[in-house]
């Protein structure tokens, strides 16, 4: 009876081991690392916070971004950030599933639109407005990364510029679901830049969570 007794204290405490690293790891999956950028400066890096009525999502940006009001280059004109010093320029989007019903109603002569995922249609419609803004304009295929979460964020970049006497820009943008919502993230630097920011651009986008 005494060594069965002790089996059963043996398998408790593994039980209790397991579930406690178990719920530890969830709790990290959580978590956005610290980040460390590789263009911007070092150690400058705040999770910010951006709502929508019940809805809200963190993002980590360097903090010289700050709410630009004078500049409106998001779809909704809601949240829109620039850094001066940098000259970069950074905003985020958020749908409802109305809000897609109503963006699919712009690609109507594609037979396939019903086989689109919501992120590629509001990925198309930014692609498709920026590219009829712009001239010289030119535009990657679409891929995909996994979000510091383990959340699909699908990605597209556009390049152009508004007139002649201006720099050639280059669009990132990033669309992701997070908990029936999509979030459409957009960077903007000169393009001769790109290779300067490509790395820090992917952290920030990689760096949204739901709140």
């Amino acid at each position: 009876m005494k060594s069965f007794s002790n089996f059963i204290l043996v398998v408790s405490s593994v039980v209790f081991v397991v579930f406690t690293f178990s719920c530890k790891g969830d709790e990290e999956k959580t978590e956005t690392p610290t980040l460390v950028f590789d263009y911007f400066d070092k150690n400058t890096a705040v999770e910010r916070l951006f709502n929508w009525n019940i809805d809200a999502v963190y993002v980590t940006l360097p903090e010289c971004f700050e709410e630009n009001i004078y500049q409106r280059f998001s779809i909704t004109s809601e949240h829109d950030y620039s850094c001066n010093s940098k000259n970069a320029f950074f905003s985020i989007d958020h749908f409802s599933k109305e809000d897609i019903s109503y963006y699919k109603k712009y690609f109507q002569e594609e037979k396939s639109i019903d086989d689109y995922s919501d992120e590629e249609v509001i990925l198309d419609y930014i692609k498709s407005t920026r590219v009829s803004n712009i001239y010289g304009s030119s535009s990657s295929i679409l891929s995909s990364k996994e979000t510091f979460q383990q959340k699909d964020i699908y990605l597209i970049a556009v390049t152009g510029r508004a007139n002649d006497y201006e720099n050639s820009l280059y669009y990132q943008f990033g669309a992701i679901r997070l908990k029936d919502k999509i979030y459409l993230l957009q960077f903007i630097v000169n393009e001769n830049d790109i290779n300067f920011y490509h790395q820090d651009i992917m952290k920030i986008f990689k760096s949204i969570r739901h709140a």
